[in-house]
């Protein structure tokens, strides 16, 4: 079997892997580069001509279109907040548009006339066209995006809170805002566990019903007013629910260091006669149980809307010890936690996670295609955990439709820079035991997006691939 063909560049003496040890392949493939550069202005109609094949709406599909498309997957207060977002002026540059025939120049100009509620938009609705396939290629990469900057932040006057006054119908709010003129009305920060270790969908409970909540039901002696029963830490937890106001900001914490959504409370139903579960009774909890609400308004700005996607919390917010259900946060600001939640590097799925790393690759090894076409079992090896002479062992061993061995190195959470100079040790054992140039991927289930130290370090020789999984499980009535 012969080598990797290359390409070399005559202009500036730049070689590069073709990827293929088939001659004609390879010829194909340097043609079609020839032909790129000696016919530029046919490319994009001869690339539209080949994606006509599978997609008859490529020609015609303009950005207008992708905006409706994505108002109608959304649902109630997201759904209205993408319309409004669908009609920013600065989306006008853009919006008649043909997707497959926008420049990166012109998006940019877009994002330059609007306000930061166009970055964070129009980064969403980028995104949903590549996931919809109705764009090829990214027309701006994740790491050169424009970030996201938010104005200063100053104190009203007395003019603007006067204004604020009038326009305000309800009674209660009315009397907050005044309350915070005299008084300061800089918001308190909350923590609140959500339990969803012990209550399986209780997050996306809190979140379709714009609510946080806590349980110990009245009826069982755990009264809001008057002496408090402090088992299960009910004293606590009872002085934090009255001390929550209007307008503080309460964060919804999960295992393994990760978030929900931060959210705004707008009202409060904690008491004994409003116990309104949200999870039904049965029989340890004949009254059902998180029957007290803590009624918010999710900050969707800084974060997915997607509900099924959640925030992991860098190393530097981890707080050892316990912490009570509900109790305020000292440590961290709410501009530290927007900060955090705004970066889609941080975001990662609820559920979905295969449960062990083994787990993972025994379904890698069971069914390599599914990673990348043309992968098998690397013949005549053992595909598992294979063990080098310096005791190290990968996880997967197999070979890609050219014979190239493929290392796989299975992380379930995000990739980190030690986990690919790992996959790199790997590939140099294997080297030096059967003299194969291997290729590495890496299959994590953290964040899509990178950590620019991540991408960088992935980017070096010998280069590689990361891949992030999802699992999608579907259910159908058997007949």
């Amino acid at each position: 079997m012969g080598g990797v063909f290359y390409v070399h560049d005559s202009e500036t003496g730049k070689q590069e892997s073709l990827g293929t040890r088939d001659r004609a392949e390879a010829m194909s493939l340097l043609n079609a580069r020839n032909e790129s550069v000696r016919q530029p202005q046919l490319n994009l109609q001869i690339a539209k001509a080949y994606l006509a094949g599978t997609d008859s709406g490529v020609s015609t599909r303009t950005w207008q279109n992708a905006l409706d498309a994505i108002v109608e997957t959304k649902n109630g207060s997201t759904k209205d907040r993408w319309r409004r977002a669908a009609k920013e002026t600065a989306l006008d540059l853009i919006r008649d548009r043909v997707i497959i025939e926008t420049q990166a120049e012109q998006v940019l100009a877009c994002l330059k006339a609007g306000t930061v509620s166009t970055n964070v938009h129009l980064r969403k609705l980028h995104n949903f066209c590549l996931s919809m396939n109705w764009l090829p290629w990214p027309l701006i990469p994740k790491r050169l995006w424009p970030e996201v900057r938010f104005q200063p932040k100053r104190a009203i006057t007395i003019e603007e809170h006067q204004l604020i006054i009038e326009r305000e119908q309800s009674p209660e709010r009315r009397n907050f805002y005044e309350l915070c003129w005299h008084l300061g009305g800089s918001p308190t920060l909350w923590r609140i566990t959500c339990m969803e270790t012990d209550y399986p969908g209780l997050w996306m409970r809190w979140f379709k019903h714009q609510c946080v909540a806590v349980g110990w039901p009245p009826d069982d002696d755990f009264r809001l007013h008057g002496k408090p029963d402090r088992r299960w830490g009910w004293g606590r937890a009872r002085k934090a629910l009255k001390d929550i106001k209007m307008g503080d900001a309460i964060v919804v914490a999960l295992r393994g260091r990760r978030i929900g959504r931060l959210g705004w409370v707008t009202g409060k139903a904690i008491e004994d006669s409003q116990w309104n579960p949200l999870l039904p009774a049965n029989s340890e909890w004949p009254k059902g149980q998180m029957g007290r609400r803590v009624l918010v308004r999710w900050d969707l700005t800084h974060s997915p809307d997607d509900p099924d996607l959640v925030v992991r919390l860098p190393e530097e917010f981890a707080s050892g010890g316990r912490h009570p259900t509900l109790s305020r946060v000292h440590s961290k600001t709410v501009e530290e936690f927007q900060n955090v939640m705004a970066d889609p590097a941080n975001w990662v799925g609820l559920i979905g996670h295969f449960g062990y790393e083994r787990a993972l690759s025994d379904y890698i090894a069971l069914y390599p295609h599914r990673l990348e076409d043309g992968l098998v079992p690397y013949p005549d090896k053992k595909i598992r955990e294979r063990v080098f002479e310096d005791r190290s062992r990968l996880d997967v061993l197999l070979a890609d439709k050219n014979g190239v061995p493929v290392i796989v190195e299975c992380k379930q959470e995000s990739p980190t820079v030690e986990a690919i100079r790992q996959l790199r040790h790997y590939i140099k054992c294997l080297k030096k035991e059967t003299r194969d140039r291997a290729r590495g991927i890496l299959v994590h289930g953290g964040a899509r997006k990178l950590h620019m130290a991540v991408r960088r370090e992935s980017l070096k020789s010998p280069r590689v691939e990361i891949i992030q999984y999802r699992l999608d499980v579907d259910f159908s009535p058997s007949y």
